[in-house]
């Protein structure tokens, strides 16, 4: 993958605005699309060159997708307060606050941080795994290629679930909340 931006670093983002993007298919006749402000993405997967330019290769709503490198970088954000509000049932974690769960329990802003990055890397593994699933239906020879991108994305769970694990136990962060009766 190209080091050319900062930006390009493998996770979930947000579409800031629109962003023009083409299925990646095995198809002559790929059409373009424009997915929607607050769509929810991963990636990029890849960064390949073609006659145009380069190309980030993501997925979108269990699907592989490619655009300009350049509209990548400049259409997507990796949080979701940048773009707005975030839909109903995208939320991981505590980040929703027109439920009032922040001030509710008056918890760990470290506890809750940790837990929303736990969060997002099962949804990232949880994503590719879908897409490898996806592939062997299709019957697509390669779908041995998330193997790597699996395991990167379930060594980073398992980094994110114990470095919460171990703020919990080292600072009793849940029996604090638990005593809390606000």
């Amino acid at each position: 993958m190209s080091p050319r931006h900062p930006l390009l670093k493998t996770g979930t983002r947000y579409v800031k605005g629109t962003l023009l993007a083409m299925p990646v298919a095995s198809s002559p006749r790929q059409r373009l699309i424009t997915l929607p402000r607050d769509a929810k993405l991963y990636g990029p997967l890849d960064i390949a060159p073609d006659i145009h330019g380069e190309y980030a290769e993501f997925i979108w709503d269990g699907e592989r997708y490619k655009c300009h490198v350049d509209e990548f970088v400049e259409g997507t954000s990796a949080a979701p307060g940048e773009v707005g509000e975030v839909p109903a049932g995208a939320s991981l974690g505590f980040k929703d606050s027109s439920k009032g769960t922040e001030s509710k329990s008056g918890g760990c802003p470290d506890q809750r941080r940790l837990l929303d990055a736990f969060g997002e890397a099962v949804q990232e593994l949880l994503l590719l795994h879908e897409q490898q699933f996806l592939a062997v239906i299709a019957g697509e020879p390669d779908s041995h290629r998330f193997d790597v991108l699996i395991h990167m994305a379930n060594e980073k769970k398992q980094q994110a679930k114990y470095a919460y694990l171990a703020h919990v136990e080292k600072h009793c962060c849940l029996a604090e909340d638990a005593t809390d009766p606000g």
